[in-house]
């Protein structure tokens, strides 16, 4: 394998790296810097592993799907720790030239998916929400009446709201990645 293939490879997989971690970033920070009320709030830090109470107000199977919710939170937390570490090991291989070309793709990734994603949950949200959740957890376990104490404290619309910011910081991340990538290719 000659040089110029390594180098491509490296930059691909820096590339990568460097997007899933901008992506899981946006989750992150979106999810830790949104306006909660006091019972989401003590939901959510129980789901990010901060905290160890829940409502007494909710259901046994309520509960049982946020443990669930807290595994599949914890997974992503691991994911961004991987995919940094991926990121900077990779990034620290590649010669300045080769790094920005690498933001620069990462970001256009980022950008262009956060894009279809939001065009996709604008035409198809409700669609989106149930295969993710088709994906991530056991059948019916997600499925809950309208009028249950989890589906009152967190609506449909709230996942909508959460999503589109998600998407908005993912495509400022996006936006800045690719924008550095531009700078420090121009400056080597």
């Amino acid at each position: 394998m000659d040089m110029r293939s390594v180098l491509l490879r490296s930059v691909l997989l820096f590339s990568s790296c460097a997007a899933a971690a901008l992506l899981v970033l946006a989750f992150e920070v979106t999810v830790q810097g949104s306006p909660y009320t006091t019972a989401q709030e003590q939901v959510v830090a129980y789901v990010q592993g901060m905290g160890s109470t829940l409502p007494v107000s909710l259901a046994e199977r309520e509960r049982e799907h946020l443990a669930d919710v807290r595994t599949v939170l914890l997974a992503a937390q691991l994911s961004l720790l991987a995919t940094l570490a991926g990121a900077v090991a990779a990034g620290w291989l590649l010669p300045e030239r080769a790094l920005g070309a690498g933001l620069l793709i990462a970001g256009a990734a980022v950008l262009v998916l956060a894009a279809l994603l939001a065009i996709a949950g604008i035409v198809a949200f409700p669609l989106l929400f149930d295969a993710l959740h088709r994906i991530l957890f056991a059948p019916g376990s997600w499925l809950f009446p309208a009028e249950s104490a989890l589906i009152q404290l967190f609506p449909f619309s709230f996942f909508a709201l959460m999503a589109k910011r998600i998407l908005m910081l993912a495509a400022f991340l996006g936006i800045g990645s690719g924008l550095a990538g531009l700078l420090l290719a121009r400056a080597a």
